[in-house]
């Protein structure tokens, strides 16, 4: 799902109509840091260190699974949590 992500996010350049925001759940920053590194992810995360001060977000369509993919207004209303869903509204990997 990381390798789609990062070509999608890549192939709607800057005019893209969304953001990607990395929820992490890694223990340790640093891996975290390595692993959007590693993966080439251009987008900003929050640290799980962090992530009480989104707590209210992350409920937002969880479906308890690693990894979530949720599509939410910028009002934070849920559009989708089906990662197929998600993937077509972001614009299936191509411009």
């Amino acid at each position: 799902m990381t390798a789609q992500l990062v070509q999608q996010y890549k192939d709607a350049g800057a005019d893209r109509k969304f953001e990607i925001i990395l929820v992490g759940y890694d223990d340790d920053d640093k891996a975290l840091e390595g692993y959007m590194k590693k993966s080439k992810m251009a987008w900003p995360a929050l640290k799980i260190s962090e992530r009480d001060s989104v707590a209210k977000l992350t409920k937002v369509g969880d479906t308890g699974f690693i990894p979530n993919a949720v599509a939410i207004t910028p009002e934070g209303k849920l559009i989708t949590n089906e990662l197929k869903e998600v993937q077509s509204k972001m614009g299936g990997g191509k411009k």
